[in-house]
């Protein structure tokens, strides 16, 4: 089973759509083509990329709406206190490309066995454009649309992009968290954004 937990959450309370078209300055999030191929070190760092993160650092809208959003939302499916990624991380399939650049776990890059992984599609996912996880011993789509919050094991799974073919591309959000009593201190650091996997950088309460 590829998927944990799947819920569906109020688009009209939590707009994140509207908000990465303006930081993007896009109207249709599924027709984007870049001329470039994913790489190790490319593929948080296309246009669309600078876009996003340049727009997030000089306006507060997506981030208050992030917190709120794990605040009301998120928090709820624990029973317990939770620490959980700063700033979302931003996911483009483009049309004919891929997301990521391989198939990882996320421990590969660091990341605790305790981490609980959220994937927030912004777009509808589906076919080549999904995420594909490990199931047994083959990899499914992880199929999903805009108003849905999915936890999947990112840490023991497979996880990664085929060549997107369907002619639309695929954008969401993905973030971490963990419950606090998991937590400890680590010299890790992300691959990207080189932040310590730590409270006070890549994690808050």
């Amino acid at each position: 089973m590829t998927i944990l937990n799947k819920l569906t959450y109020s688009i009209n309370d939590y707009d994140f759509r509207s908000i990465i078209c303006d930081y993007l300055n896009i109207i249709q999030l599924d027709n984007i083509f870049i001329d470039q191929k994913i790489t190790r070190s490319n593929n948080q760092s296309t246009e669309y990329h600078k876009r996003f993160y340049n727009s997030l650092d000089n306006d507060n809208r997506l981030k208050s709406l992030y917190d709120d959003f794990i605040s009301k939302v998120v928090k709820n499916l624990f029973d317990e206190e939770i620490i959980y990624q700063v700033t979302p991380t931003f996911r483009l399939q483009a049309i004919d490309n891929v997301s990521v650049f391989a198939f990882h776990k996320d421990t590969e890059y660091g990341h605790s066995d305790k981490t609980i992984n959220f994937f927030l599609p912004i777009t509808k996912c589906y076919d080549t454009n999904a995420l594909w996880v490990e199931s047994g011993s083959s990899f499914e789509p992880m199929e999903c649309d805009y108003g849905d919050l999915i936890t999947f094991d990112a840490v023991n799974l497979l996880h990664g992009n085929k060549v997107n073919k369907t002619g639309k591309s695929r954008i969401s959000l993905d973030f971490r968290v963990m419950k606090m009593v998991d937590y400890y201190e680590t010299s890790k650091k992300t691959l990207s954004k080189n932040r310590r996997l730590v409270l006070g950088d890549y994690y808050t309460k």
